[in-house]
């Protein structure tokens, strides 16, 4: 795994498989299944596929959940 900086100088670790490869583009199957990608450099590979080529696409990562807004309650200033 590398590291990359995120915006704020922190270390954020990355999986450097084809799946978030700027090279690589998901070859979609009979099933419906993204197994393999059609990469610029090696050809048709898995998605979990490796090599020295790699660039990281921010774009293809799948963002996690955001969490909720907690309530608050409100409050006046006469009390």
């Amino acid at each position: 795994m590398a590291k990359n900086k995120d915006k704020y100088g922190k270390d954020e670790a990355v999986e450097r498989v084809c799946a978030y490869c700027e090279f690589a583009l998901p070859l979609p199957t009979a099933d419906g299944e993204d197994s393999d990608m059609i990469c610029e450099k090696r050809g048709v590979v898995r998605a979990d596929h490796v090599c020295g080529k790699f660039r990281y696409d921010l774009l293809k990562r799948t963002p996690s959940e955001k969490l909720p807004v907690p309530t608050v309650a409100a409050v006046t200033l006469d009390d």
